[in-house]
């Protein structure tokens, strides 16, 4: 390795480029937290008797029964229904999270796949110890190696 100052200085500008790209998904992904805490997802009956709020983990925040779910639905089909709804609520704030998740993921994998296991989660790793050489190319297998803008929001999410 030359230790000239042109390769210092070529070094010195590699490790600056590398500081920033850090610091930008770091950002970026305490924006996207930030964005996915508030997240909520709701589904409401046909008749709108029963609505169902969750939150983005899926936890039920809000049941709303009006009394005529009551006199629709007899207790086992009423049961049955909160939990279509609630399924529904959990579908609709994880697609919700998928597009705020979506830069940090390689091309090809989804937020849900990954969050029901059904992807494993070394996806996100590189194969072998990343170098100087690999790095670039590593990076470039995730959606958001380029979805910063000078500000570094996050773009692609709902």
């Amino acid at each position: 390795m030359d230790a000239s100052p042109s390769a210092n200085a070529a070094l010195r500008a590699r490790l600056d480029e590398l500081l920033g790209d850090y610091d930008r998904l770091r950002k970026n992904l305490s924006d996207a937290q930030s964005r996915m805490r508030v997240m909520t997802g709701t589904a409401a009956s046909t008749d709108g008797s029963v609505k169902v709020v969750v939150d983005f983990r899926g936890r039920v925040t809000g049941l709303e029964l009006e009394p005529r779910a009551y006199r629709r639905y007899s207790p086992s089909q009423l049961a049955v229904e909160i939990r279509r709804l609630i399924d529904q609520a959990v579908s609709e704030v994880t697609n919700a999270m998928a597009g705020v998740m979506r830069p940090f993921l390689p091309a090809g994998v989804s937020y849900a796949s990954l969050m029901s296991g059904e992807t494993d989660p070394s996806v996100l790793s590189p194969d072998a110890p990343l170098t100087n050489e690999t790095y670039d190319a590593w990076r470039a297998r995730f959606s958001g190696s380029s979805v910063t803008d000078g500000d570094s929001q996050v773009r692609g999410g709902p």
